[in-house]
Formats: structure tokens, C-alpha cells, sequence
């Protein structure tokens, strides 16, 4: 310390708050030491200054460019979404933040810690309805099985089917939700009501999220799907007729886009073929010369 204060008192150093530039020769060490044969001053394990003879100002390289110790920068946190009271009369603005704060709770939502979050945010908000109530005793319960299953997640497109059914079932509920806001009536909402509504919703969802694509390229995982609500379809569950509702709803929905994916492969099919027929050349066996071009008038010779 006495020599670091002799060369501080003689001016041969300045303090790092006041240092500009520092020699070329700067090295990083690990320890504070001076040698007889040349002098030279070394701060702990960060810059080792290295006075010559020959250091001039003109081998000053600049190297403070930056402040040594960069403050962090401090970002305002986003506003956490809040619903408005369900009890209270309609507003355009309770109706705007009610459904910025179910979607945010949604699958892949801004507040959305699981893919069952929006379950439990719901229950919070309408219920309590219990274990048994919908939100916690089917749309949560169910989530959970259908993303924990890893024979469907494992296949791609029954993947996407139960990541896109999960949303879409959600989605539902926020659009009937919101209705019910602006009817006055959010927060006379039973759950039976709520219930039905979402089972009314099921075949609807399952359809628009790929169920055909399922059947058409992983029909052998149909019944791995069923299997996972199975409880749902026997006496006692309390939505066996709702259960095989839905199915008998599904069922229709799916044979329908099936039937139209079927018939848009026909007419590609057909047209192909068409298309082909119009380009091509018949000739006759044995012949070299052409016997009639579809093409140009169907079955007019060519000089036979």
C-alpha cells in the first residue's frame, strides 16, 4: 500500500475513475506487485498497467470506452390482467377486459402457467364449483390426461390434434363467457349451465382441430383417444348421455370432412387424369404414325 500511495503522490498514476486511456501493454493479473528491475504496477485481477520509457501518450490506447460496472436496465413489468366483477352491469370496457383476461389465461396465454391454467382461473372467477364441477373435475382433469398421454404425443398429427383441441375448447367457453357478460345474466351462471354448454361445444372442437386427419393417417390411435375419457361413457359417471351424445355429434362432423377430403381427391384424381388423356398421343400397335389425338377432336382419325 505505501508504494501504491508514493506512486498516487507522485502522479505517475491516476485513479481508475479518472483514467481515460491506459498503455497498450495492459495485461490482466491476479495480484498487486512491483519488480526493482521494471517498475510497474498491476491491479488485482483486472488490468496491469505497464510504464516504459518509451510510453508516451501516443501509445495511449483507449479502452474505457464503456463504464467499468453497467448498470442494469430495468424493464416496467406488464400489467397483470384482472376480470371485471362478474356482478356488475355490462360495460363495453368490463366486456374487453374480460376476454383480454381469458385469453390470457388460455393455453399458451400471456398468464397461463399450464395448459390447465384456464380451468383453474375460471373456477376462481364463477365458482367455487368443487372438485367435481366442471372446470377442475373435467377441463382440468381431462388437459392433463390428453397432454400427459405419450402414445398421442409422441405421433405428430394426434399431437397437433390434442394441443389444437385443448385451445379450442377454451376459446369456446371465453366467446360464451363473454356473452353471458354482456347479457347481465355472467354472474347467475350455474355450473350445470357451464357444463352443458362445454359438452355442446366437444364434437364442434374435436372436428375443426384435425379429428379427420387423425382417422385418415393414425386411425390405429382412435382408441388411445377414446380410451382416456372412457369412465365418461358408463352409468354413474354423470355424463354418460352427454358422453355418447358428443360421440354420435363427432361422428358426423368427422365423416363429413372426411367425405369431403375423399371427394376433393376424386375430382384432383379425375382431373389429372383428364389432363393427361388431353396431352397424350394414341398410336396404334405396330403403327409409328399417331391414330387420333385427344387433344384435338376426340376419336377423329388420322388417316385411318
Amino acid at each position: 500500500m505505501a508504494s501504491i500511495q508514493r506512486l498516487y503522490a507522485e502522479n505517475r498514476y491516476q485513479p481508475l475513475s479518472q483514467l481515460a486511456v491506459l498503455p497498450a501493454q495492459a495485461m490482466c493479473s491476479s495480484q498487486v506487485r512491483q519488480r526493482s528491475s521494471s517498475p510497474e504496477l498491476q491491479l488485482t485481477s483486472r488490468l496491469t498497467l505497464s510504464p516504459t520509457a518509451k510510453t508516451s501518450r501516443k501509445n495511449l490506447v483507449p479502452i474505457l470506452s464503456q463504464p467499468l460496472f453497467s448498470q442494469p436496465q430495468l424493464t416496467s413489468p406488464k400489467p397483470v390482467l384482472s376480470p371485471p366483477d362478474k356482478n356488475a352491469p355490462p360495460t363495453a370496457e368490463g366486456a374487453k377486459a374480460l376476454r383480454a383476461w381469458l385469453e390470457a389465461e388460455q393455453v399458451g396465454g400471456a398468464q397461463a402457467a399450464h395448459t390447465y391454467s384456464y380451468y383453474e382461473a375460471i373456477e376462481q372467477y364463477l365458482g367455487p364449483f368443487g372438485e367435481k364441477g366442471y372446470p377442475l373435475g373435467y377441463g382440468k382433469h381431462y388437459n392433463q390426461k390428453f397432454m400427459n398421454n405419450q402414445t398421442l404425443m409422441a405421433e405428430p398429427t394426434t399431437r397437433r390434434w390434442v394441443e389444437k383441441t385443448g385451445l379450442l375448447l377454451q376459446k369456446a367457453i371465453t366467446d360464451y363467457l363473454v356473452a353471458r357478460y354482456q347479457a347481465g345474466t355472467l354472474g347467475k351462471l350455474t355450473e350445470t349451465e357451464l357444463r352443458k354448454f362445454a359438452f355442446s361445444s366437444h364434437p364442434q372442437a374435436y372436428t375443426e382441430a384435425g379429428l379427420a386427419d387423425v382417422v385418415l393417417h393414425s386411425p390405429e390411435l382412435l382408441p388411445s383417444i377414446v380410451a382416456v375419457p372412457s369412465a365418461e361413457f358408463f352409468p354413474g359417471s354423470g355424463n354418460t348421455l352427454a358422453s355418447w351424445k358428443q360421440v354420435g355429434q363427432t361422428s358426423l362432423l368427422v365423416s363429413g370432412d372426411i367425405l369431403e377430403h375423399a371427394a376433393d381427391t376424386v375430382v384432383e384424381t379425375v382431373s389429372d387424369t383428364l389432363h393427361v388423356m388431353a396431352h397424350s398421343t394414341v398410336y396404334v400397335v405396330g403403327d409409328k404414325r399417331p391414330a387420333y389425338a385427344l387433344g384435338s377432336a376426340a376419336g377423329r382419325s388420322l388417316g385411318h
